[in-house]
C-alpha cells in the first residue's frame, strides 16, 4: 500500500508531464493528422509552465519548513 506522500508525489509528476494529453497524441498519431507536432510543443510549453509552478511550490515548503524548524523551538 503506497503512503499518501507518495500518492501526491506520484499525481503531481503526472500533473507536470501532461499526461491527459496522451489520448489525444494517440488518435492524433493514429489518424495521421499533421498537428502532433503542434500538440508536442503545446506539451512542452505546459510542463515548463507546471514545472516553475512546481518549483514555487517546493521553495515554499522549503521555506515553511525552515521557518517551522527555526521559530518552532521558540514558539513551544
Amino acid at each position: 500500500m503506497r503512503s499518501s506522500s507518495s500518492k501526491l508525489l506520484l499525481a503531481q509528476i503526472q500533473w507536470w508531464w501532461v499526461t491527459e494529453q496522451y489520448q489525444l497524441r494517440q488518435q492524433t498519431a493514429t489518424m495521421r493528422l499533421f498537428r502532433l507536432v503542434e500538440l508536442h510543443n503545446e506539451a512542452k510549453a505546459t510542463r515548463l509552465y507546471r514545472g516553475y509552478v512546481m518549483a514555487a511550490e517546493v521553495i515554499g515548503v522549503l521555506v515553511t519548513v525552515g521557518t517551522l524548524y527555526v521559530l518552532g523551538i521558540w514558539w513551544a
